[in-house]
Parts: C-alpha cells; sequence; structure tokens
C-alpha cells in the first residue's frame, strides 16, 4: 500500500512538472500543499481532446479497479501504478499528461 501510494505521489508530481513546463509559467490553479496537483474536470479533458491539444490521458487505476470498470477514456494508455517507474522513459515531454484513477 505504502509503494502505491509513492507511486500515485510521484505521477501527481510528473503531471505538475510537465504542466508547469508546458504553460512556463504558473499553474492555473496554484497547488496549496506539495502533495495536491492541478485538477481538471472531465468536461476540460474533453474540451482539450476535442480542440486537438497535445495531450496524453494514461489510465493509473488498480488493476482490480480497472478490471472491475467499463469507462475508460478513448486512446487512454494503461499503465498499472505499480509499474509506473519503469515506463517514465516512454511518455513524452512535449504533451501534457493527464491522468486518472479511483
Amino acid at each position: 500500500m505504502k509503494r502505491f501510494i509513492a507511486c500515485m505521489l510521484f505521477v501527481a508530481l510528473l503531471c505538475v512538472l510537465v504542466v508547469s513546463a508546458q504553460q512556463n509559467g504558473p499553474l492555473k490553479q496554484k497547488p496549496s500543499r506539495p502533495s495536491e496537483v492541478e485538477r481538471i474536470t472531465v468536461e476540460e479533458l474533453k474540451e482539450k481532446i476535442a480542440k486537438g491539444e497535445p495531450v496524453v490521458v494514461l489510465d493509473v487505476r488498480s488493476g482490480a479497479s480497472y478490471d472491475s470498470s467499463d469507462q475508460t477514456i478513448k486512446g487512454a494508455r494503461r499503465i498499472a501504478p505499480d509499474e509506473i517507474e519503469k515506463h517514465l522513459q516512454e511518455l513524452p515531454k512535449d504533451r501534457e499528461i493527464v491522468t486518472f484513477c479511483t
């Protein structure tokens, strides 16, 4: 469980860094604590995708949560939480990365 939480915090930090670097300025919603990340709504993500913005969607739900759900985002890449570190080099550095989990 501790490793899962550590992985989720790492993903959150990665997202903040990527978004911040892309915007070359402060975040739209500056996190109030280091453990928080910028959040966007489903509608905001749909708008980004519809506009063709360069966004990578990562489905980082746990195996049980992923397997028991019928909800997906078209084009999302599935990476299990405990395998995120193995795939970091594969993630683009020139695109916004949006993660979703439960």
